[in-house]
């Protein structure tokens, strides 16, 4: 059979997070060193379907020099504003090209179309998001990058924000920490619970992974809090609106919280609980879609409740993720044990 082979490019922007005052700039430079290493596991993915063996061959090599020219802007910001340059903030603007090649080895029905190449692109993308924000997190911001156009309709922005799992909450939020973690271990560990194409998930870890998904193509909407339950249901096999006590003890039993991170832990997931059951339920106030807080000052405050929730339910999920992958756990069984009292011991 025939190897057919395609490059394309991926345009968008990859940014640091310019923030002068906040910003942890020994973060940054750790997020730039790793995109200016040439990472093996996130250069080159493989895929089979149905009789086709794919190879996606990213160059990431323009991504490491136009984070290097943002980190150099945000420490001029924070230590020495006046020297920046006039046009300082265009270099966070500036769009990025990612040249991606495609190998489709076979044919198949569809490996005619033209979409059929772009397909794996995509899911490929997917895939080095979760890897590479499990190993770094906030590292990979997908949220701009978009496909070159093949057919009469231009493709949309990928539309996958890494905001949630930003530096600076680490700076706000007390608990939990997210780990960095060895990128080779987290690509091992994926290739294990996602090995494949398939766009429905089929274990508990896989169920966890595409609600991440889900939440991070959000925008603080109220439907991120059930995507976030939806993800800690599947990954600790709770059933649908189970006891809230069951999921708080299997959160507590992987993550092994102090008795205070134990506190924050029951008192957050108690609101995101509650919060769940209001808009599921027609209970919550929604805002308007449009989302004007000038003409509506409540508007904002309602917004940033949804998103307070969903930043520490998105860390708390990732949290559990890295957990799994530093124990290289495919899936877990959670057991109920008796023991006798003090008194009968």
């Amino acid at each position: 059979m025939p190897t057919r082979s395609l490059t394309k490019s991926i345009f968008g922007r990859l940014a640091l997070n310019a923030d002068d005052e906040t910003g942890d700039l020994a973060y940054l430079e750790e997020v730039v060193a790793f995109w200016e290493r040439q990472h093996d596991c996130i250069a080159t993915r493989k895929a089979s379907h149905d009789g086709c063996d794919v190879v996606v061959r990213f160059d990431w090599s323009p991504v490491g020099p136009v984070l290097a020219q943002q980190f150099l802007m945000s420490k001029l910001l924070r230590h020495s504003p006046r020297d920046l340059p006039p046009d300082w903030w265009e270099v966070y603007s500036k769009e990025v090209v990612i040249p991606v090649n495609v190998e489709i080895d076979g044919r198949n029905k569809l490996s005619k179309h033209d979409w059929y190449p772009d397909f794996f692109i995509e899911n490929a993308l997917y895939d080095l998001f979760a890897v590479v924000n499990l190993a770094l997190p906030s590292a990979a911001d997908f949220n701009a990058l978009r496909l070159e156009q093949t057919g009469p309709t231009p493709h949309e922005p990928l539309s996958l924000s890494a905001y949630y799992l930003d530096d600076y909450f680490a700076r706000t939020i007390s608990w939990p920490k997210l780990s960095r973690l060895n990128i080779k271990v987290v690509d091992r560990w994926y290739k294990r619970v996602r090995n494949g194409v398939g766009q429905v998930p089929e274990t508990p870890v896989e169920r966890a992974i595409f609600a991440l998904w889900h939440v991070c193509r959000s925008s603080g909407r109220p439907e991120d809090i059930v995507w976030i339950f939806f993800g800690f249901e599947s990954l600790f096999q709770t059933r649908t609106g189970e006891n809230f006590n069951a999921l708080l003890d299997r959160i507590t039993l992987l993550l092994e919280p102090s008795d205070e991170q134990i506190k924050l832990l029951k008192k957050q997931l108690r609101s995101m609980y509650d919060h769940r059951s209001s808009f599921v339920h027609g209970g919550l106030q929604v805002i308007h879609p449009s989302h004007f807080d000038s003409i509506d000052p409540r508007a904002q405050a309602k917004y940033g409740d949804i998103v307070d929730l969903s930043v520490f339910g998105t860390r708390l999920l990732v949290a559990c993720l890295q957990r799994y992958v530093a124990e290289n756990w495919r899936a877990v069984a959670f057991k109920t044990s008796i023991e006798p009292s003090s008194d009968e011991a």
